[in-house]
């Protein structure tokens, strides 16, 4: 065994061992977890009726058989599978036409299942499944076959039943660690987000939906979808989520952060309103939704090494018509706005990236700086069926590796 491994060396058996390498302990982020669960369970209902959301999910633990299996090339007792987009180290018994459970990264496994305990070492309450390199291979989620999980083969497996059904996560209590814990270096505000527990689909009724990109590994048809079309690509800003909008009724001026109605008075978000005359200029306008990324130096590391709070505008959204701004008018929008708008890397008539180069084109640094750049976001130009936006992001795996996703 690998000098590296001799940590591990109390656990049962090879395939134990590469799966305890998946997982990370994540007991600071039960309360987020919780609250998370209580936004996604208040919020999913509304948002698969708004006219500009997304009718994919993302399935954190679903069913699959394993199809494409090779050796790893450094260690003889480890497999390699290819799951979708994602490269995941698995035991050597773990081979094509294997059937069990994927858990993405970000996945949090409960600690107190007899089937957990069996492949980690008891310690912590929660584990995270996460991005890691194991024996100088990165591997992004974890592999657990069937006959492991008695939750779901108690007696004979019925293969073709659990392969219709798919996802699995509530049966087997997985939750979603939080994409980001928004955290503030300095104690300026009163208040970072979170303050009003009014849902965000209950601020923004007519839309748009909550700020988020499905990662292109977990949908590979969207990257077949995308091909041939007028496209372009943004840099994925490091920040906190941030929508603004005008509503007469609730006083004029909106704002939310990913999940709630946010306060104006003493927040990062609020501070922002001032500074770019959002009240004035969607009094102007109340058709308009904007959402952003707010960043700088009391937000998570400062990345960007900002040296004040900023927002980079990704979205805007039109209540009237009920959709996303098409790319032009939306460049359009914010010039007469003057409001800042996400980095943009690249834009073209006709994508024809394929994944591996989606993958290296995401690797980099933000401008100006050494630290990983959190990836890219490529989206369709126009409508892509006559109701919704295309699109996806690409994460940088460097910034996985480097931040523990």
């Amino acid at each position: 065994m690998d000098p590296s491994d001799e940590n591990t060396a109390s656990l049962a058996n090879m395939a134990s061992l590469t799966i305890a390498a998946n997982l990370r302990s994540a007991p600071a982020f039960k309360k987020d977890l919780q609250e998370e669960a209580f936004e996604e369970s208040v919020e999913h209902e509304d948002e698969e009726d708004s006219a500009d959301a997304p009718s994919l999910r993302r399935v954190l633990a679903k069913v699959i058989r394993l199809e494409h299996v090779s050796k790893h090339p450094s260690a003889e007792h480890l497999n390699v599978a290819q799951i979708g987009g994602w490269k995941v180290v698995v035991a050597p018994e773990e081979v094509a036409g294997t059937l069990g459970v994927f858990f993405e990264i970000d996945s949090v496994l409960p600690a107190d299942e007899e089937w957990v305990k069996a492949i980690r070492m008891p310690s912590k309450s929660m584990f995270q499944v996460r991005s890691v390199k194991i024996r100088g291979c990165l591997s992004q989620g974890l592999f657990v076959g069937m006959h492991k999980l008695p939750l779901l083969c108690s007696g004979p497996v019925d293969e073709e039943k659990w392969l219709q059904q798919e996802d699995v996560t509530a049966i087997l209590g997985i939750m979603k660690r939080p994409e980001h814990v928004v955290r503030l270096n300095f104690k300026s505000y009163k208040h970072a987000q979170n303050v009003v527990r009014i849902p965000f689909s209950q601020v923004f009724p007519d839309g748009p939906c909550k700020t988020e990109e499905f990662r292109v590994q977990s949908f590979m048809h969207l990257l077949d979808a995308m091909m041939g079309k007028p496209y372009y690509i943004t840099v994925k800003v490091d920040g906190m989520s941030a929508t603004y909008g005008y509503d007469e009724g609730r006083g004029g001026l909106v704002a939310c952060s990913r999940n709630y109605m946010v306060e104006l008075e003493e927040t990062l978000i609020g501070e922002l309103c001032k500074t770019y005359g959002l009240a004035e200029k969607l009094k102007e306008h109340p058709n308009l939704v904007i959402q952003g990324e707010a960043y700088g130096p009391p937000v998570n590391k400062n990345l960007l090494q900002a040296r004040e709070v900023k927002l980079a505008v990704f979205n805007v959204y039109d209540k009237v018509r009920r959709r996303r701004l098409p790319y032009v008018e939306m460049v359009a929008t914010c010039e007469m706005l003057k409001l800042p708008m996400v980095p943009l890397e690249e834009v073209g008539d006709n994508f024809q990236y394929t994944f591996d180069e989606l993958l290296q084109k995401a690797k980099g640094f933000y401008r100006g700086t050494k630290n990983h750049r959190e990836g890219l976001v490529a989206r369709c130009q126009e409508q892509y069926d006559g109701k919704g936006y295309l699109s996806f992001k690409v994460i940088n795996n460097d910034y996985l590796l480097k931040h523990g996703h």
